[in-house]
């Protein structure tokens, strides 16, 4: 055992240096995300205000709440010091690294699967190059991840588990509003557990108690009960812009988030008339072709599932162009556009290809661990539960939370086929 712990953690080092090497000697341009989270860290501590823009600028109403925040604290925990953050980024991956073996080794113990998930979880694009190794991703993983470790440890009583669940699902709320659906099951949670265990298990409303504070912080900001504004952004400008692009094309696409509904609010009474006219826009043109919608959301999640991370590598390497949306062109068919865009670096186009290949393997060897879909049901939900929610946009970097139990997954379906073919090389 020792030496498996020495062997992954070598390689995994390896890897990292590599990558943070290569992030030094050829730093990316920070994204969108990156300048939020550092604008709304620079609020809190110089105006004490969640606010992910700049504020020598024009007020955009929807900064206010677009970003939560659990990752801007941790920025100003690390001093916003790119160096610690970038030491705390290493020392999280190989806790998460280590976190999802531990899972693994409640399930199987054999060297197959061991070897399986080494190397697989070096082949994870979204981790291994996620683009200026964002932590705020990182961090979810880490709190989606020991979410399971609990739920299938032996060691812990039920009480126990719902108490390190609610805790871990009110942190990852804090981090990213992707959880805000997942509220919905509290009540059939408590109810379930109330008949099962006879008891009121009210540590289950810690996720509740940390979206009120979140909707009373950007209240006493902006003035808006809400406890994020990408909701709103979401889902007019990628599930219904989306949508729009199948149907119609890019261009028509493009008009569709033009639109008037869809001007930058300046103010309170504007960010309202905001969220109000883009989800009537948007739902409007998702209920025009239901049927489109459908087919988009699901070739999302396809899409989700296989993405070896185009975005990270190409943008990682400098080639992202910003102004054209792949998804967008894919959704249209514009194939010879989706060529073009993808061919400009033969290496990079390579590489992709190559990773894309080891998602359709990861895939095939999930597949093969749905024999054990009783123990691992929870996980398999957990999985799903995020596949959905990303809509039609499905990609790797969104895959993130989930990653290491998919790899976990894949670890357990590479023993099942080795042991299946060792049955038929007996017969």
């Amino acid at each position: 055992m020792a030496k498996r712990f020495i062997f992954s953690l070598s390689l995994l080092m390896v890897a990292l240096v590599v990558t943070i090497a290569y992030h030094y000697y050829k730093p990316t341009p920070p994204l969108n995300d990156t300048i939020e989270y550092q604008y709304a860290a620079d609020n809190l501590l110089k105006n004490n205000i969640l606010y992910g823009g700049n504020s020598n600028q024009p007020v955009d109403y929807r900064l206010y709440s677009k970003r939560t925040l659990g990752y801007p604290i941790f920025l100003l925990f690390q001093q916003q010091n790119e160096h610690l953050i970038l030491v705390s980024t290493v020392l999280l991956y190989v806790l998460i690294f280590f976190l999802g073996l531990h899972i693994l080794n409640l399930f199987i113990r054999k060297k197959a699967a061991f070897l399986s998930y080494i190397l697989l979880f070096l082949f994870h694009i979204a981790l291994a190059m996620h683009t200026t190794l964002q932590m705020a991703d990182l961090l979810v993983t880490a709190a989606v991840t020991s979410i399971i470790l609990v739920y299938y440890s032996p060691n812990t009583t039920t009480y126990q588990k719902t108490i390190y669940i609610s805790l871990l699902w009110g942190l990852g709320l804090f981090l990213k509003p992707v959880f805000l659906p997942s509220l919905f099951l509290i009540p059939v949670i408590l109810i379930y557990l109330k008949r099962a265990t006879a008891k009121w298990h009210y540590w289950l409303l810690v996720p509740l108690a940390v979206w009120a504070m979140g909707c009373t912080v950007n209240y006493s900001s902006s003035g808006v009960f809400e406890y994020s504004s990408i909701s709103t952004i979401n889902l007019g400008q990628y599930n219904a812009k989306l949508m729009v692009a199948n149907v119609d094309g890019v261009d028509a696409a493009s008009d569709f988030t033009h639109s008037e509904a869809f001007s930058v609010p300046r103010t309170l009474p504007q960010y309202i008339n905001y969220k109000k006219d883009v989800r009537k826009e948007a739902i409007n043109a998702i209920r025009s072709n239901p049927l489109a919608y459908a087919k988009v959301h699901l070739a999302g999640m396809i899409k989700m599932v296989l993405d070896p991370g185009r975005f990270e590598i190409y943008t990682f390497f400098g080639m992202n162009d910003h102004k054209v949306s792949l998804t967008e062109l894919l959704y249209s068919g514009d194939w010879d556009r989706i060529g073009e865009v993808m061919s400009k670096n033969k290496v990079v186009l390579f590489a992709f290809l190559a990773l894309l290949f080891v998602s359709m393997v990861k895939l095939v060897l999930v597949c093969f661990s749905l024999s054990r879909m009783k123990q691992t049901f929870f996980m398999l939900l957990l999985i799903t539960y995020f596949v959905i929610i990303t809509g039609p946009v499905g990609a790797a970097r969104f895959m993130l939370p989930v990653s290491i139990l998919y790899l976990v997954l894949a670890a357990i379906g590479t023993q099942h086929i080795l042991a299946f073919f060792q049955k038929r090389s007996k017969r």
